[in-house]
């Protein structure tokens, strides 16, 4: 499968439908998910879960923005416009999609159950169904103001990212953050 990048669409790319779908979810998502604990700041490794697919993924960032928590290099905070698609890039694919509406080139798959960090598995069997092939709508919403990150590849400031985070997928999936990242070792 060609691992070519995509990202998340500027919103002024978007049709009116698709900038419907996504303050909808947004909408959908804010109701739903209430009060959480205290917010953590993203960092490559954060762990993401889309609401449509079968699998967890690390949040990539194949090179450091230059920022890092509390200035250890083993933690490189991310910003919204860190949504490429691509496991090369910043967004890999959630296993199965489970959407109702999955993208129509995606190929047939079947995968081991996903393990979680904890070693519990997220099904006893195995999962078949379309291959997810995440469809990013704009970018990384509900980000923080105050903390401005500056992007090597074009020398401009984006917001910073917390666990409060999240995407929104065309096929209508929400990725959330699941961990920050601070406590992941690579493994």
């Amino acid at each position: 499968m060609a691992n070519k990048p995509t990202s998340g669409e500027n919103i002024e790319n978007l049709s009116e439908e698709e900038i419907e779908q996504l303050a909808e979810i947004e909408r959908q998502y804010e109701l739903e998910r209430g009060s959480q604990g205290p917010e953590s700041i993203l960092v490559r490794g954060a762990l993401l879960q889309c609401s449509c697919g079968t699998h967890c993924r690390r949040l990539n960032l194949p090179e450091s923005n230059g920022v890092y928590v509390n200035g250890d290099t083993r933690y490189p905070k991310v910003h919204e416009k860190n949504c490429k698609v691509g496991d090369s890039y910043n967004i890999s694919y959630y296993g199965v999609c489970k959407s109702n509406t999955p993208p129509n080139e995606a190929e047939d798959i079947c995968l081991e159950p996903y393990v979680w960090p904890d070693g519990t598995k997220s099904s006893p069997e195995k999962v078949e169904g379309k291959r997810c092939m995440p469809q990013i709508l704009g970018k990384w919403l509900d980000t923080i103001s105050d903390e401005k990150i500056v992007d090597l590849d074009d020398n401009k400031e984006y917001q910073g990212l917390t666990t409060s985070s999240f995407l929104v997928c065309k096929c209508g999936g929400i990725i959330v953050v699941r961990e920050s990242g601070q406590n992941y070792n690579g493994e």
